[in-house]
């Protein structure tokens, strides 16, 4: 059963169902070092947030797409760390069925992920009188699913990185996004090394990626 909630705009929205679903990720955004606040606690973390497309149907065979035929989403957002305590290494190795090796704790690159399938478990939570749907776990994807062949992907992958800051790609992200990623100290640092570009060289900030030679 698909449930519906409501979102800040109070436009209408279908929440993913409760249980485990097969799902694709495709889009990991990079939210800069955000203000946090757990148990009382204020912290200054490098977030990032995962977005995956969910397949398959739900207990009641009803299909997990929007009213338009376009697959649900569901999304979780991390600390940027894979400390042994931290959730993001705990869905990571979980979904890979492996610890990390102390190489790829070194640096483990996330588009080894992008793009593929897992399992998502997903609960559902009341807030203020509205519903949300978290993620509580990421796992392998049964090998009988395997067998039987995983399905086409949907949205195509995308990964923004604030060190690799793409202008366009960050005007494709929801107003949300774009206003959660403003208040980052990494987005500021973009924001005043172009201004500077372009008072020094008298041209567009549009043209300094291009004087990257590769």
């Amino acid at each position: 059963m698909i449930v519906t909630g409501q979102n800040g705009n109070m436009k209408e929205f279908k929440l993913a169902p409760v249980g485990n679903h097969l799902a694709r990720l495709y889009r990991v955004i990079d939210l800069g070092t955000q203000m946090r606040e757990f148990e009382g606690k204020v912290n200054m973390q490098r977030r990032v947030k995962f977005f995956w497309e969910l397949h398959g149907e739900d207990d009641t065979g009803t299909p997990l797409t929007t009213d338009d035929g376009k697959p649900l989403i569901q999304s979780a957002e991390y600390t940027w760390s894979l400390n042994e305590k931290s959730n993001l290494r705990r869905d990571l190795e979980a979904w890979r069925g492996k610890a990390f090796d102390d190489t790829e704790l070194r640096g483990f690159d996330i588009k080894n992920v992008l793009g593929k399938f897992c399992m998502v478990n997903v609960t559902h939570r009341e807030s203020s009188g509205k519903m949300y749907a978290n993620i509580k776990g990421v796992s392998k994807v049964p090998s009988i699913y395997v067998k039987q062949g995983l399905p086409s992907p949907i949205n195509d992958p995308m990964i923004f990185d604030l060190d690799k800051f793409d202008q366009v790609m960050f005007e494709s992200l929801s107003q949300n996004l774009q206003d959660t990623i403003r208040k980052s100290s990494e987005f500021a640092h973009v924001s005043s090394a172009k201004k500077d570009y372009a008072v020094a060289t008298g041209g567009s900030v549009a043209d300094m990626d291009s004087d990257i030679p590769f």
